[in-house]
């Protein structure tokens, strides 16, 4: 027997098809990863769309990857409070918008 969350992921990969990069179920929930460009779209289908009728949006997250693979939050200690030590800007990952570098280090989409 299909379960609930396996049958909305069925759907939801015969619907937007190309447009998810991801979908995967897990801990039964779906979780699907998406281009920025498809977002709106996709959004509006699951909340319009009589086969889907979800009417409140949760959780989104976003992902930068401009400073991928630079490390500041390294760190060889923790704690089960945290990190044991408060971080240093050591790259351009904080900025501001008018600041930001004019060229990415990471070689794939942002």
């Amino acid at each position: 027997m299909t379960s609930r969350v396996e049958q909305l992921q069925q759907r939801l990969e015969s619907r937007f098809g190309d447009a998810l990069q991801t979908c995967e179920t897990a801990y039964d929930e779906v979780t699907i990863a998406i281009q920025q460009n498809e977002l709106l779209e996709i959004c509006s289908a699951l909340k319009t769309e009589s086969e889907f009728g979800f009417e409140m949006l949760m959780d989104i997250a976003g992902v930068d990857y401009m400073a991928y693979g630079l490390s500041e939050w390294s760190t060889e200690e923790s704690t089960s409070q945290g990190f044991s030590r408060g971080v240093e800007k050591s790259s351009f990952g904080r900025f501001s918008f008018h600041d930001a570098p004019p060229k990415a280090t990471f070689d794939g989409p942002r």
